[in-house]
């Protein structure tokens, strides 16, 4: 997946960067699916607050600027040891997206990948169906997810 340039949004906090992919055209619902990377070290609890807004405001800019309805979130690069600011960026996403996935009983497709540097996700994202080994298998999750709401 190539790495799309644009011009920075919104100012990182200290430490933490995010990177933007457009999922590979041969995927049938490519244009549905965001993206995202972060890399580097998100601030124990309180003091990760901004990381967190940060978080979620560069998701959800990627998310809109592509009509996705579903995302990858790729913290293999962030450290991440605890903290609930990472709530406030999956909640930020289920209440932006809740109208289009509502009417199908589903909750919007938000998959994770994650390694031991990003360990604390762990404790908070205890669904083991969110996370992923590879890129790849988190597209391909969101393909199916995406395809069911075409259906439906």
């Amino acid at each position: 997946m190539p790495l799309i340039s644009r011009a920075e949004k919104h100012t990182p906090p200290k430490g933490i960067k995010a990177k933007f992919y457009r999922v590979d055209p041969s995927v049938k619902w490519h244009d549905m699916i965001a993206v995202v990377s972060f890399h580097g070290k998100m601030p124990d609890g309180s003091r990760g607050k901004a990381h967190g807004r940060y978080i979620s405001a560069e998701t959800m800019y990627w998310m809109t600027l592509l009509g996705a309805l579903s995302v990858v979130l790729d913290f293999r690069d962030l450290d991440y040891k605890w903290g609930d600011s990472m709530l406030g960026v999956f909640q930020v996403l289920e209440d932006s997206f809740r109208e289009q996935w509502s009417d199908i009983d589903r909750s919007v497709p938000i998959k994770l990948l994650s390694s031991d540097k990003s360990s604390g996700l762990y404790s908070l994202v205890t669904n083991q169906d969110v996370y992923f080994e590879t890129v790849d298998a988190a597209v391909e999750s969101c393909n199916q997810d995406m395809q069911f709401w075409i259906d439906n």
